[in-house]
């Protein structure tokens, strides 16, 4: 997820800064943190360069197609298929995880930021990124178009609501790993016991 966070930090930039960063491989150092029994993973930026994002619609609309399309063609297709060859799972398995991701940054955004143009330039950029054709990810779909699915936060109830990942992220095939609670794999009573954990922790 950290290489497709990349995509989303410029999506973010262009809206606000009209600003296309260079997040060029070449242009990156991957970093690993340890923080006892795991590792934060970053991006260092060699030398901060961007591209002015056009104002105007139509250009703008053809300079992030060109950009975004570009960015998975030259950098992020052949990363997806390495890494799950090593893994030995299919490829499939990563790309569905983009979906409700892309989805869980677009609630934050409108949930915490109130400036009506900003929202109004993140979502038009946002279309581009799910209009792309599918041929630019190597898929049969484009794994950005996903119809989210919420259920009941118990961290902030009782309206709160969390957004089901659109694919599971296997942390439960680390030692002592568990699925996560907005895990789509999660069985409804399995959901509900750790539902109940978590209020008898909170009260």
């Amino acid at each position: 997820m950290s290489f497709f966070n990349l995509c989303i930090t410029n999506l973010i930039f262009a809206a606000q800064y009209n600003r296309y960063l260079d997040f060029s491989l070449h242009n990156l150092t991957y970093q690993l943190e340890h923080h006892d029994d795991h590792a934060h993973l970053g991006f260092k930026i060699n030398e901060l360069r961007w591209t002015d994002v056009p104002l105007d619609e139509h250009e703008r609309k053809t300079f992030l197609e060109q950009a975004f399309s570009s960015f998975f063609t030259d950098e992020i297709n052949a990363i997806v298929e390495a890494v799950a060859l090593s893994a030995d799972v299919k490829s499939a398995m990563i790309w569905n995880q983009v979906g409700g991701q892309i989805h869980a940054v677009r609630d934050y955004v409108f949930e915490n930021i109130k400036d009506d143009a900003l929202l109004a330039s993140f979502q038009q950029d946002l279309d581009v990124l799910i209009s792309l054709p599918a041929e630019v990810f190597n898929r049969k779909r484009n794994p950005f178009v996903h119809k989210p699915r919420y259920i009941d936060n118990p961290w902030s109830p009782p309206d709160g609501k969390l957004i089901l990942r659109s694919s599971c992220c296997m942390y439960d095939c680390r030692i002592d790993g568990e699925k996560c609670y907005t895990c789509p794999r999660m069985l409804p009573e399995e959901r509900e016991e750790r539902r109940k954990l978590v209020l008898a922790v909170a009260h």
